[in-house]
């Protein structure tokens, strides 16, 4: 017993910054947390690091009001690091634009935001402004190499998956 307290003490003297709950803050460099997706798993490497192609489809819709709303699709490339998810379609700041932040669980399960601006009125629900912000939420999983998500609000949408 004695001499198992004594390896402990040797292991953590050796960390550099001794046991995680002592280090303090993250250092600037880690991504910053994301109001209501937690924070837990940030800080390590997970099974879903690396990058995702990502092609998000939209079908056409009728709402009950307004007319027919025009479908899309957006491919871009979504990465994950430390289990934290950050992709953009368009240039930052455009008409058209949105950029994706989030976080995959341990076991695959994933929860996106969507931060856009809208382009074309006639790809937007109610036919808003192009120009106007807005966001959405993506939620769904990942496996080893694919995945999924559906569009939580407003027009049904999927996005699909797949690391390169």
């Amino acid at each position: 017993m004695v001499m198992r307290r004594v390896l402990c003490s040797l292991m953590l003297a050796l960390l550099p910054m001794g046991p995680a709950w002592a280090q303090g803050p993250a250092p600037a460099s880690a991504p910053a947390s994301m109001p209501g997706l937690g924070d837990a798993g940030a800080a390590l490497a997970t099974r879903f690091d690396g990058e995702w192609f990502t092609r998000l489809v939209c079908e056409d819709v009728r709402p009950a009001q307004g007319g027919l709303v025009k479908g899309y699709t957006y491919e871009f490339k979504l990465s994950i690091l430390r289990g934290v998810l950050d992709g953009q379609y368009g240039p930052p700041g455009g008409d058209g634009t949105v950029r994706y932040q989030g976080r995959v669980a341990p076991d695959g399960l994933l929860t996106l935001r969507a931060d856009g601006v809208t382009g074309n009125a006639d790809y937007n629900v109610g036919h808003v402004a192009r120009g106007t912000a807005y966001r959405y939420t993506l939620r769904g999983r990942l496996e080893a190499t694919q995945g999924s998500a559906d569009r939580v609000e407003a027009r049904p949408c999927r996005a699909s998956f797949q690391r390169l």
